[in-house]
């Protein structure tokens, strides 16, 4: 393999990284050396209005997380994935004897990241949420701020399966960063470039 291919490889596999599921804690996608200093939820409902709020806690580093008191019993969200790549991704709920399995979606623009993660609560399993975060770094941390994904006028997903159907779920984290993310991405592209750059002027 010559400089070249070499070179157009080192490029080309950390930008379909960027674009596949990634199941990792969030500060490990951010980078290695970041660390989660807050992670919260909020639930509201299109006719209740705010429900409940509250903070999640991650008792492994594997992108797993509970939240201790959810209504009086512990919610332990698990499979939890993250999409970094723009897209449109599809997701079947398994669904229950109230509730058939549907498709549910999420729409991951430029500058976001989607996740999609289920849960068990009181004897209820696989219950499926998404959430679809904006970005921004702002003094020193990443932030991402849940979206509304179903165009329903409330950030985050309305549920579809448990018993918590159309309520809306939305969770909400800062991680410490030494360098924003999008420089690394943008060095490691950047070095890539100027090896192509070489390879050619050389040939």
């Amino acid at each position: 393999m010559n400089k070249l291919a070499l070179n157009v490889t080192a490029v080309a596999v950390p930008l379909l990284l960027l674009s596949l599921p990634v199941r990792a804690s969030l500060y490990d996608i951010v980078c290695v050396e970041c660390t989660l200093t807050q992670a919260t939820y909020e639930f509201n409902d299109i006719t209740l209005g705010h429900i409940a709020d509250g903070d999640i806690t991650f008792p492994s580093a594997i992108g797993d997380f509970e939240i201790e008191d959810f209504f009086g019993s512990l919610l332990v969200a698990h499979d939890v994935t993250f999409y970094r790549g723009t897209g449109t991704y599809s997701f079947d709920s398994i669904g229950d004897s109230v509730a058939p399995g549907e498709t549910i979606t999420m729409t991951v623009d430029s500058g976001q990241v989607g996740m999609h993660f289920l849960f068990d609560w009181n004897g209820k399993a696989d219950i499926d949420v998404l959430n679809v975060f904006d970005t921004s770094y702002i003094n020193g941390e990443m932030i991402y701020t849940s979206t509304d994904v179903d165009g329903n006028g409330i950030v985050g997903f309305a549920m579809v399966d448990g018993p918590f159907q159309g309520t809306d779920m939305a969770t909400n984290f800062v991680v410490a960063t030494p360098i924003p993310a999008a420089v690394w991405f943008f060095a490691s592209g950047l070095l890539g470039l100027i090896g192509i750059s070489r390879c050619k002027k050389s040939s």
